[in-house]
């Protein structure tokens, strides 16, 4: 699932972004060919510590 939101630093107010709104960002980036690619984080449930 994805959520997306703005915050505030000014109020500490956190704004939620509707469905289609994260929908249309995440297709957005998908259409990007310049977009990264590197993985950022590991997959907890894949670590063998």
């Amino acid at each position: 699932m994805v959520v997306g939101a703005i915050y505030d630093v000014a109020t500490g107010r956190v704004k939620w972004l509707p469905e289609s709104k994260i929908m249309e960002i995440l297709a957005r980036v998908e259409r990007n060919p310049s977009r990264a690619l590197n993985i950022m984080s590991v997959d907890a449930s894949s670590n063998s510590h």
